[in-house]
């Protein structure tokens, strides 16, 4: 129905919850002008260009921003999909995933907070990460196996891990764990911007370990 040059399509559907749902008459519709225009705003999470343009208009406040750039600006379109619409920080706010399209390279980072070699090896990923995030295109997405969300964030925030992570709901149904995962942790896994993994964990089934793909991502950017 148009109205004031303001096109509003409705469907109207009635259903008693048993019957198949049948179809409704419409006497009426009226539109109200009085709504503020705030109303009509996309969420943060919605997906696509609107995000991409959130990502690039926030570079520079922290270290996961990002100026973006053209051949970038569409990266990580599986990862993205995995995921889901939301990714979120140590403090459990949620940022829209579609910021992960801007930049060039993604660490998947697998490990729980009960893992002993987890535990050594995280305070090193987390200080890589802060000397080198804000100079260098790429970022850290966490994937945990802890057993409760709660669990997940205080590992976040005892070890001050800047980076994002996959919200806890979304870590078993996204299908990270066994397209990347391989088969335990703590496991990196270095993923390029059309998410194929340049360096993982495991080799024909052998542990290298996380060590070894930090290093081989460090030389690749230049700070080792």
């Amino acid at each position: 129905k148009k109205q004031d040059g303001i096109v509003t399509p409705f469907q109207i559907i009635a259903s008693n919850g048993k019957r198949p749902a049948t179809n409704a008459k419409l006497d009426v519709l009226e539109f109200n002008p009085k709504f503020d225009a705030a109303e009509f705003d996309l969420p943060d999470s919605g997906l696509g260009l609107e995000g991409i343009a959130d990502a690039i208009a926030d570079g520079g406040s922290d270290s996961n921003s990002s100026s973006g750039s053209p051949s970038t600006s569409n990266a990580h379109k599986r990862l993205i999909a995995m995921i889901g619409p939301e990714i979120v920080d140590k403090s459990g706010n949620r940022i829209p995933s579609s910021r992960l399209a801007v930049k060039k390279d993604v660490l998947l980072y697998f490990s729980a907070s009960w893992c002993p070699p987890c535990k050594r090896f995280t305070p090193g990923l987390v200080e890589f990460f802060k000397k080198n995030a804000p100079e260098k295109d790429f970022t850290i997405v966490f994937v945990s196996s802890d057993r409760s969300q709660d669990a997940m964030l205080k590992y976040m925030k005892d070890y001050d891990m800047d980076f994002w992570a996959i919200p806890y709901d979304r870590v078993n149904p996204s299908g990270i764990k066994t397209t990347f995962g391989d088969r335990g942790i703590p496991n990196l896994v270095w993923l390029n911007a059309g998410d194929e993994p340049v360096a993982k964990s495991y080799v024909d089934g052998k542990f290298v370990g996380p060590a070894k793909v930090l290093s081989d991502f460090g030389q690749s950017i230049g700070v080792n």
